[in-house]
């Protein structure tokens, strides 16, 4: 009987011993997880797939004769390197046996990570399923089941399915897609929570309109989403104005906010980054932030320079700006409008404007090129949502990209097939008296100088005639010395008779070119000999006149 109960009781000490060494042995083992699978890898489907396990326990672990598959077949795991102890907080990763020679996807990885394989050539019955869930299985040496996980398949080819919490459960909740592309190998997964991990945020939205001539802020915050103290960092803005500052330790969950201030620029657009150097920093994807900055321009930077309300049949409206500053200026973004509150967006990516260029806006591009030859260093752009101009009158309105009025002018009656010409280029736009339309015989000076810009002479009036003597047609050019005139430009012969009228009572600018070619009244061919060609203006500062001989050799 005491034999009996001292066998009996050994025995039972045995038995409560091995089953105490099985459910340690169980336990050590089961702070192995499954933490991340790349099912879906974007380079081979035989060489790119992996697993990746976590040993979140404290004890190390042999993965030696582990087992791992899916729900039909478990493929023995094989060292690489010859060894297969799983540190504490260590990751194994698990690649294709294909891997090492037909592939470098995941080079480098981390150097304490585990790298092992599998004996088989795939991970269980044919690879994992993209299409469809499929079941992860994890066996120890013992057979006894460490984990099983069932992924979602629709990740993009190239991004894993995570763990999230490498303590928390298997279940669908705690998974999701990896953050980063190809996964994260090894490492810790992009959505687990880290213990160093300093992110940016941004407090202004983007993009920041900024007024022309004025200086810009954009805030942004410094978060420290780890689970330890950050220690020291940096910041460093690049852009137009480069900036850094030193960030003293933030305290898990805190944060500190920074004014980004920087100087005045250039009309357009800026595009500027910041980002956050942190030793030991687990997730880069979130230690920069990027924003644009739409800086304004000053008023009348840029300036409308001719109006086309009233197009000749067939032909489209369109508006002539030009650029009388000192330097480029990016119009992108810009709008053009009327008297009505819809506008006109010049959306192009970057449309940069040099210093005397032109840039006509147009309701059509391509009817423009069809009535209108360009000058060969201007262009011509279609606004999307254009706002019909009124042939009596209306307003032409230009805005930069934040909104703010650049330029504008206002007319009355118009003449169809002629433009509204600026007559001083540094004179008012809203005045006036400073347009006219235009003298061109083409009835328009798209892309070059003004028919009627204001060229001052110092005193009286500039009449030339070339060439002197002609035999087909005499280029006759005068010039005053007064923006607006009323012209007659008259031709005489020897005896002193008017012979023909080129301009009678005309509105004209300070500067004209005339063309004749020998006819009189009535288009009748003029006889060789010595004419008169002679220009009488007429401003509010007083009357004008000139005379130039010329001679008509044809026939001679």
């Amino acid at each position: 009987m005491d034999i009996a109960t001292t066998s009996g009781d050994g025995m039972t000490r045995g038995l409560v011993g091995a089953a105490l060494i099985l459910i340690l042995h169980t336990h050590v083992d089961a702070r192995v997880v499954i933490s991340e699978v790349m099912f879906d890898p974007e380079g081979s489907e035989f060489y790119d797939e992996f697993v990746e396990l976590q040993n979140v326990g404290t004890e190390p672990v042999d993965l030696g004769g582990w087992r791992i598959g899916d729900g039909d077949e478990q493929d023995e795991l094989v060292p690489v390197d010859g060894g297969s102890v799983l540190a504490p907080s260590a990751f194994a990763l698990i690649l294709d046996a294909g891997y090492f020679d037909h592939s470098t996807a995941y080079d480098p990885w981390p150097a304490d990570a585990l790298v092992m394989t599998i004996e088989d050539a795939t991970f269980g019955k044919g690879g994992f399923a993209n299409e469809h869930t499929e079941a992860v299985i994890l066996h120890n040496a013992s057979g006894v089941l460490i984990g099983s996980v069932t992924y979602s398949p629709g990740n993009a080819a190239g991004y894993s399915e995570e763990k999230i919490d490498p303590l928390g459960g298997d279940g669908s909740e705690n998974w999701a897609d990896s953050r980063w592309k190809l996964g994260t190998p090894g490492r810790v997964n992009s959505v687990s929570p880290k213990n160093r991990d300093l992110a940016l945020e941004a407090r202004t939205d983007t993009p920041v309109l900024v007024p022309g001539g004025l200086p810009g802020k954009f805030t942004f915050e410094v978060v420290n989403r780890g689970r330890l103290s950050s220690g020291e960092s940096e910041v460093v803005v690049e852009g137009s104005t480069p900036w850094r500052k030193s960030v003293a330790t933030i305290g898990p969950g805190e944060s500190l906010e920074i004014d980004y201030v920087f100087h005045a620029l250039d009309a357009g657009s800026h595009r500027f980054e910041a980002r956050v150097s942190l030793k030991g920093d687990e997730d880069p994807l979130n230690d920069a932030i990027k924003w644009e900055a739409v800086s304004g321009a000053l008023p009348q930077q840029i300036l409308v320079n001719e109006v086309m309300a009233a197009p000749a049949e067939g032909g489209p409206e369109w508006v002539e700006l030009v650029n009388p500053s000192a330097g480029d200026v990016d119009l992108s973004g810009w709008r053009l409008g009327d008297s009505g509150d819809k506008v006109a967006v010049l959306d192009a990516d970057k449309i940069v404007l040099s210093p005397g260029g032109f840039l006509i806006l147009a309701k059509d591009d391509s009817g423009f090129l069809l009535h209108h030859e360009l000058a060969h260093d201007a262009r011509v752009y279609s606004l999307s949502g254009w706002r019909t101009l009124n042939d009596g009158g209306d307003e032409v309105v230009l805005r930069d990209a934040t909104g703010a009025v650049i330029d504008r002018m206002r007319y009355g009656d118009t003449t169809p097939g002629r433009s509204l010409e600026r007559i001083d280029l540094m004179g008012l736009s809203e005045d006036p008296e400073n347009w006219l339309l235009s003298t061109d015989p083409a009835g328009a000076t798209a892309g070059g100088e003004n028919s009627v810009a204001w060229h001052p002479v110092a005193e009286g009036v500039a009449l030339q005639v070339s060439p002197n003597p002609f035999k087909d047609r005499v280029e006759i050019t005068y010039q005053l010395p007064d923006a607006k005139a009323v012209v007659n430009l008259w031709i005489f012969d020897r005896s002193g008779r008017r012979v023909s009228a080129l301009l009678n009572a005309e509105s004209g600018g300070s500067r004209r070119v005339v063309w004749w070619d020998g006819t009189g009244e009535g288009g009748r061919m003029l006889k060789p000999g010595i004419y008169v060609v002679y220009l009488e203006a007429i401003s509010s500062a007083g009357t004008y006149r000139q005379r130039v001989p010329v001679v008509l050799a044809r026939g001679l």
